[in-house]
């Protein structure tokens, strides 16, 4: 199971009111420093589930399927991004400029949970199948994560060199701006990643896949 959070945090930092002359000079394009702060928590897991426990969620999520097309482990993630800005502003005449000057993206998994059916005792062969299938999901979701770090930083930076700055009627007008700008660059990149990590995960998750855990113990 895919889920998502999206954090937001917004600061102003603001400049005195200037002539209307020099304005436009106090709100130049600029680069702001871009830090990226990476979550990526250890795995935990579940070898409590129900067999009835497990196949109620596995219609969502990432699933370790038997001969008979049942349930035996899955994978639960949750994926958690957002942003948080300083914004320099200036004012004059009822005009607002805005323009970051340092953004922090977080983006990372907040939970990892591998589920493994109660009846499959840690040591037993089956356990040790599942879990290898598992972990190999576990490993996607993260190797994609650190892949494409340098594409949401990028696309957070294009948004910032071809947007800004931004200018409105208040301060409250540059900071929405601003935000909505940053947040739907910010959005669009995870969501390209995440298309690529599910189609991954279905890649994982072939009948040849199966039918390789399954087969590697007598009995399940």
């Amino acid at each position: 199971m895919i889920g998502a959070r999206l954090l937001l945090v917004l600061a102003c930092l603001g400049l005195p009111a200037v002539p209307g002359a020099a304005w436009a000079q106090v709100c130049p394009q600029i680069l702001p420093d871009i830090t990226l702060d990476v979550q990526q928590v250890p795995i935990t897991l579940d070898n409590s589930v129900t067999q009835a426990e497990l196949a109620a969620q596995a219609g969502t999520a990432i699933a370790t399927v038997g001969h008979h097309a049942t349930a035996l482990g899955l994978t639960t993630a949750r994926l958690a991004y957002g942003y948080s800005f300083n914004v320099v502003m200036s004012e004059d005449s009822g005009r607002v400029c805005g323009m970051p000057r340092d953004i922090t993206i977080r983006v990372g998994y907040d939970q990892m949970l591998v589920h493994i059916l109660e009846r499959y005792r840690p040591g037993s062969c089956q356990y040790e199948a599942v879990l290898e299938h598992e972990q190999e999901h576990v490993r996607i979701n993260y190797d994609t994560l650190q892949r494409y770090l340098p594409a949401i930083e990028e696309a957070v930076r294009r948004a910032v060199s071809n947007q800004f700055p931004v200018r409105g009627t208040s301060t409250d007008d540059v900071q929405r701006l601003a935000g909505t700008i940053l947040g739907t660059a910010l959005e669009q990149a995870v969501q390209v990643m995440v298309s690529d990590r599910n189609a991954r995960h279905r890649q994982l998750d072939s009948v040849d896949s199966y039918r390789a855990t399954s087969s590697r113990c007598p009995s399940w």
